[in-house]
């Protein structure tokens, strides 16, 4: 049997992805929903951004540059930024 997870074994991280990524899990305000414990690396692999693209934007979690293997907390945002720019 399955149990129901507990709004303390969960997070909510803000995230604004590049729109080529999957929306699939992020809410209608933004909002993407993480077991506590989750690192950026793992919010990236579920908007399935590609590796080889995450090392070449500029990923910020909360403003600003981290590891990847850092914790995420409830109410983080990730944004990210292209050196490139179309115009």
């Amino acid at each position: 049997m399955r149990q129901e997870k507990t709004p303390s074994e969960t997070i909510r991280v803000k995230i604004y992805p590049p729109p080529f990524c999957s929306f699939k899990h992020i809410d209608d305000r933004g909002w993407l929903t993480m077991k506590k414990g989750a690192t950026l690396s793992d919010a990236l692999r579920m908007i399935k951004m590609p590796k080889g693209l995450a090392k070449i934007m500029l990923v910020k979690l909360n403003g600003l540059s981290e590891k990847m293997d850092t914790e995420l907390q409830n109410e983080d945002v990730i944004g990210f930024f292209s050196f490139i720019s179309g115009g």
